[in-house]
Formats: structure tokens, sequence, C-alpha cells
């Protein structure tokens, strides 16, 4: 009995079963009522597997695939589930034996029949939009195939204006493949969710069908197979719209793909038309013709906005006057001022925007000029170039002043929301309609400022979408020159560098050109400087009978005044006003004092060094414990040679510094000394005749101051004497020159005189009046296997 009763159980609507105890003749009564009626909906349609199968016995039939049913399938459908609602609805409003309906329940229930209906219906749309996009694709493929035929033989030249139409359309059907796009990506999400949602749906079925069989309580069989019903409307509802999302992906890849077909056409269209375009100067008349007409138009309205804006003042301000004090003004007073003022603003700000159309309107008008001059050659290469600067600097112009009618339109449409949103707040129902009436004015002339702002973005994308057409064809023309415009090309490059401006000073501009000649002209006031100044050092001032320390000093200060005379030429020609140097004296007295000390302090010395004159370039001089020749006195520092050969790099500052010595400051005659020990014996008037008779009969040795001897001591080994004498010498090698044939004289002297010159040597005196002691000395470990003697005497 159990059995029989749950596989009737189904055929009963969730209400009945809740609402009754099922009974076997009831069972069999509403078997009798739908067996008949639903046996060819069960073999048909898939909207009733309740009405064809027991619940919760055996396994589940398998799902058949996926296929689009006929129309009159799905109309069965929906008739079917429209009796079922009638039904349900007949039994909520008149009730079966006295039982209380669930409103809940019945509500649910016929909440999901109705969407049902309503998938059902979504499908038949779906499915009609199908056959529709089928032959609109192949309409498109046929005008595409039939295009192509077509510009085979089309050879007759086109109008730019329709080309430059073609080339809107191409970016107008470019957006709607992208939207397409972006729909096909939105369906295949579509239909993810859908399955998501009917894979839970059947799990939630399924789930309902295990309970059901699972069940031993027969109080609670009509309650599970409620549920069952009601899971299985859900699931039906959802497998609906799984269908119903593939349906809309198919038609969205359907209309992407025909989307895509005619953006190829128009691109094929526009490619042929290229060659044969022809922008003539009729084509340019007509386009000035008409952005004329506009302007005219333009021009009246604005005259027309401006008289009633005069006449809108004149009602604010009367309604102002009129209105009294501000605490004393009614809700609809207040609404009224409002209202007018709102008005007001909205006419100057139509106003505003007109006048700045007209702008635009002047840079469209520019934009077409030069958009002929491209398209017939009638340029010159400069003018490219900056023709895609002024573009570009609109570009940008036009990219700001967008923005901000962006920002003004979503500030309106915050006052409008806050003026929907605000309640009446008057106290006199008399005086609502009044102000109901004004704020309706309010709302109008707020709902007219958003247009008007509309109404100029789109004219500024309009001139946007002109001057980014002047551009690309400016690249493209550029990227077609020929061997002659890019040397054109190069060549103007290479003029706007050397034109650039850097800076100005004093309503002057300091190009690149002028600091590279500056640059150039302190190259050649350098090199003339360097020649002038050594011409004079080294031939006129020697000639003039200027001595050569007096010529090096003033090769070096010429040098500085030609190179300072060179760099205020340079500073001049670069257009560097020499005021500036008054405050970068002071900046550099600072950085100098701070940061750069020694090198100041060098440079000095070095000026005072040429100016006073202590040391000059050939001077012997001694600083420092080192002797050397001077060879050339710098900014920064004096180069010495050393009798070895070796420069020596001195700093001024340290002959100002330091004591030095010069020995040929006054002039080149110097005292030399040349010393020599004899043996203790020798004849010493012998001695000092024969060093004076050296010295006379040497060359350089001056007679005069006469050369002398002296008997300076009696050394440890020798009798000590010194020979002086005077010679002019330019260097520390003559000087040890001279010395040294000196030397050689003396000794061959004194070996013919027989005179001995004395050497170191140690006299050793042994006593011997007792035996001499020998004693052996130990050896100590790590020493030499050596013997060592010692002796002691008495």
């Amino acid at each position: 009995m159990k059995s029989r009763e749950l596989g009737l159980a189904v055929f009963l609507s969730p209400r009945e079963c809740r609402c009754r105890r099922l009974t076997v003749a009831a069972l069999l009564t509403a078997l009798a009522a739908f067996c008949c009626a639903n046996c060819t909906l069960a073999q048909s349609t898939g909207i009733g597997p309740l009405l064809t199968s027991p619940v919760g016995l055996g396994p589940e039939e398998p799902t058949p695939p996926e296929v689009d049913p006929p129309s009159s399938d799905v109309a069965q459908q929906r008739d079917q589930l429209s009796r079922r609602l009638r039904v349900a609805m007949q039994q909520r409003d008149e009730g079966d034996g006295g039982s209380v309906a669930d409103p809940v329940s019945d509500s649910r229930e016929m909440e999901l029949l109705k969407l049902v209906d309503l998938v059902l219906s979504q499908q038949e749309t779906a499915r009609q939009r199908k056959d529709e996009l089928a032959k609109s694709l192949e309409t498109a493929q046929d005008e595409l195939e039939s295009s192509s035929l077509t510009l085979i033989d089309d050879v007759e030249p086109v109008s730019f204006l329709t080309w430059d139409n073609l080339h809107d359309a191409i970016e107008n059907q470019q957006q709607r493949v992208d939207a397409a796009g972006v729909a096909r990506r939105a369906a295949e999400d579509a239909v993810a969710r859908a399955k998501e949602a009917a894979e839970a749906k059947a799990k939630v079925l399924r789930r309902a069908k295990e309970l059901l069989a699972a069940n031993d309580e027969p109080a609670e069989e009509p309650a599970l197979a409620a549920d069952v019903a009601e899971a299985d409307l859900e699931n039906q509802a959802a497998a609906a719209a799984v269908e119903l999302a593939d349906l809309n992906l198919q038609n969205e890849q359907t209309q992407l793909q025909i989307q895509q077909l005619d953006l190829k056409r128009l691109t094929r269209q526009y490619e042929s038309m290229r060659p044969r375009v022809r922008f003539s100067q009729r084509d340019l008349a007509n386009r000035m013709a008409a952005l004329g007409n506009r302007e005219s138009d333009l021009a009246r309205h604005i005259q027309t906005v401006e008289l009633n804006a005069a006449v809108l003042r004149s009602q604010w301000s009367d309604a102002l006057r009129d209105a009294g004090p501000e605490a004393l003004r009614s809700d609809a007073t207040k609404a009224e001022i409002a209202a007018r003022e709102a008005a007001l603003d909205e006419a100057i700000r139509r106003g505003e925007l007109d006048k700045e159309r007209m702008a635009w309107i002047a840079e469209s008008r520019k934009a077409w000029k030069r958009r002929y001059q491209v398209a017939s050659h009638q340029y010159e290469v400069d003018e490219l170039d900056s023709w895609d600067k002024d573009a570009a600097a609109l570009a940008e112009t036009l990219s700001a002043r967008r923005a901000v009618l962006e920002r003004q339109i979503q500030d309106l449409r915050s006052v409008l929301a806050e003026e929907r949103a605000s309640p009446p707040g008057v106290d006199d129902e008399a005086e609502n309609p009044a102000v109901e009436r004004w704020r309706r004015d309010l709302r109008d002339s707020l709902r007219d400022q958003l247009d008007a702002i509309s109404e100029q973005i789109l004219q500024l994308d309009d001139t946007a979408r002109l001057n980014g057409k002047l551009r690309d064809e400016i690249t493209d023309r550029t990227s077609r020159f020929t061997p002659g415009e890019w040397i054109a090309e190069a060549w103007r490059r290479l003029g706007a560098v050397w034109s650039y401006e850097l800076l100005h000073s004093d309503g002057q501009s300091i190009r690149v050109s002028t600091v590279v000649l500056g640059l150039l002209l302190l190259v050649v006031g350098y090199l003339l400087s360097k020649r002038v100044s050594r011409w004079m050092g080294r031939r006129l001032l020697p000639r003039l009978g200027v001595h050569e320390g007096g010529a090096a000093a003033l090769e070096s200060l010429g040098f500085y005044g030609l190179m300072l005379i060179s760099m205020l030429t340079a500073l001049r020609f670069v257009n560097v006003p020499l005021t500036v140097f008054t405050f970068l004296g002071g900046a550099a007295a600072i950085g100098l004092g701070f940061g750069s000390q020694n090198v100041l302090n060098n440079f000095i010395s070095g000026l005072i060094l040429l100016a006073e004159r202590p040391i000059r370039v050939g001077d012997l001089v001694e600083v420092a414990g080192l002797a050397g020749l001077v060879e050339s006195i710098g900014m920064r520092s004096t180069r010495i040679r050393t009798p070895q050969n070796l420069e020596m790099i001195v700093p001024n500052s340290a002959f100002l510094e330091n004591n030095v010595v010069n020995w040929t400051l006054s002039d080149r005659t110097v005292r030399c000394c040349v010393e020599v020990g004899v043996a203790y014996g020798s004849p010493t008037r012998d001695v000092a005749r024969w060093l004076k008779r050296a010295a006379d009969e040497h060359g350089l040795v001056h007679n005069k101051p006469e050369p002398f001897v002296w008997f300076v001591g009696f050394g440890d080994n020798a009798l000590l004497f010194e020979l002086h004498f005077f010679a002019t010498v330019r260097n520390v090698a003559e000087r040890r020159r001279i010395e040294s044939d000196l030397r050689f004289i003396i000794d061959q002297f004194f070996r013919e005189a027989g005179l001995v010159i004395a050497f170191p040597q140690r006299d050793v005196h042994l006593t011997t009046e007792r035996p001499l002691e020998i004693r052996w000395a130990p050896e100590e470990e790590g020493n030499a296997p050596e013997r060592q003697f010692g002796r002691q005497t008495a």
C-alpha cells in the first residue's frame, strides 16, 4: 500500500500533498484524472518528469543530448505550464475539502511556474533572434564577396569627403565589434554561472529524492513529496536557464561574426579607395561652407541665448526683490527663486558653451585646411612638424576640457539626485502645487544644463576625431617621404636643435647656436692667446733686451689678459650680460673661500711671483732642500728640473711661505768651493799655491774676484783646505762640471809636486814590555765554528 501511494503521489501538487493525507482512492482518482492528459506530454516534452516516472523509485533516466526543441514543443510546454498555473491558482482561491492552504508554498509554486514560463518565452525570443542573425550572417558574407568583386572593376576617383565618412564608419564599426566582443564574454560568463546554478539545483533534487525514498514515516511523506516537486520545478527552471544562456551565447557569437564581417568589408573598401582618393578644392569649399553655416547658426543662437539670459536675469531680480527678507519667505517663494536662478545659470552656461563651440569650429576649419594641404602636397617639410605639434597641443587641451565637462556632469547629476530625493517640506497644503511646479522647473533647468554639456562633449569628440585624423595623415605622410624630403627633414631637425632656446636674459634668447659659436670663439681665443703670448715672450721681448725671466712673466700675464678678453667677447656674443657676474662673483667668492682655498692661494701666489719676480724662469733655486732650474711658472704651480733631469712640481704658495734660495736672482755669478785634504807633514804654503794655480788655469773661473785658498783646520786624518772661486753658471750641472774639472787639475798638480791627498787611517801601538797573553774564547751555541782570540796588553 505504501509504495503504491508513493508511486501515485507525484501526480498531485505540493499543496495537495501537504494539505491532506493521501489514500489509495484519492491516488486512483488523481491517476484517472491526469493519466490521459499527461501521457502525451510526458513523451514529447521535458517539462514534467514527475508526470512520467515515479519519484524516488529506480535509477534516473539518462539526460538526452541538448538540441533545440521545435517551436511547437516549446508552445506545448508553455501550454502545460499555464494549465498547471491555473489549477494552482484555482486551488488557492477555492480550497479543497475545507483544508487551509499554505500561502507560502502556494506562492513559491506559482513563482516557479511563472519563472519557467518566462524562461521559455525568452527562449522563443532567442530562437527567433538566432534565425534572424543567421540570415544576417549570410547577408554579410554575400555583401563581403560582392564588395570584393565590385572593387576589382572600380577605377573611378573617390571624393575625399566620401573616404573620410567611410573612415568614420570604420571607427564606429570597430566600436560595435568591441561591444560585441564584450557581450560575448559576458554571455560566456552567464553560461558558466547558469551551469553552476543548474548543478546546484540538480544536487538539491537528488537529495530530496533520497530523503523521500529513505523515509519510513507516513506522516512525513506528503511534505517530502512536496519538497521533491518544488526541487524538480527549480531544477527545470535552472535547466531552462542554461539552455537560454547557450542560445544567447550562440547569438552573441553570430553577432560578433556579423560585425567583424562588416568591419572587414568597410576596411577593404577603405583601403581600395585610398589610391583613388582626390581631395579637390571643391571638397574643401563644401566643408568650409558647412562649417560656415554651423558658425552662422551658432552666432544667431548665441544672440538668442543672451537675450533670453537678460530676460531671465530680470525675472530673477524681480522675484528676489519681491520676496522680501529671507526669514519671511515662504517655501513657494524660495522654490521660485531657486528655479529662476537655475534657469539663469542654464542660459549663461549655454551661452558660454556656444562661444566655446565657436572656437572649436575655428580649430576644425584650420584642421580641414591643413588636411587639404597634406593631401595635395602643398606644404613645406618644416610645416608638418609644426602642424603635428599644434595638433598634439590641441589634443591635450580637448582632453583636459572633456574631463572638466564630465566633472560638471557628475556634479549636476548629484544636485539633480538630491533635488529628487528631498521632500517638499511645506506646511501649507495650498502651497504644495506651487512648490512642486517650481521644483519641477528647477529639475528641468538642471536637465537642460546636462543636455547642453553633453552636446558640448559631442562637439569636443568631433573636434578631437578630426584632429586625430590630421595627426594620422601627417604621420602617414612623414613615413612616405621621398629622399629629398628626408634630407630636408633632417636639415630642419638640425636647424631646430641649432636654434633651440636654452634660456633668456634681459629679453634676449640664449640658443644652442650662440652657445656653440661662443665656445668656438673661446677655443679660437685660447689658441690665439697662446700663440701671441708665446711669440711675445720668446721672440719680441728678448729682442727688446728683456731678461729671460721677465719675458716669461710677461708671456704668462699676456696670456691671461688675452684669455680674459676672449672670454668676455664670447660671453657677449652669447648674450650673457656681464651684470650676471655681480651675483656670480659673490657666490664664486664664497665657494672659493670655503672649497677652493688651496687652489685660490696658489693662483694668487702665482700672480705675485709673476709681478714681484722673486724667482724667474731660468733661475737656479733651492727650496725645501731640493735644488733645480725653474722652467715655468704656471697658474697653480711652478715646474723645476733637478740635476737628475727630473721635473718637480712645486705649488706657487711654497715660494712665498718657505725660505727659498735663488742662486741667480741678481746675476748668474756664484761662488763655488772645492774642499781638499792633504796628509800631515805636507808643506801648507805649497798646497795653497798649487790650489790657486789650478783655479787660475781653468777658463770658466773668474779672475775678478780672484780665487783664494783658506786653510780651514786640522782634521783627524788630513790638513783641510778650501778653494773658493767665482763662476757664471746656468744650472747645477754646469757648476758641478766646473768643480769636477778643478778636482782633476788639483789631483794632477799634486801628483807632479809629490803632495799626498790624505785618506782616513788609524795607528795601533802595541806595548811589548811583557809577553802577550793569548786566551781562547769559548764557543757559544748558535754561533759559527770560528775561534776568537783576545789580547790583553800590560
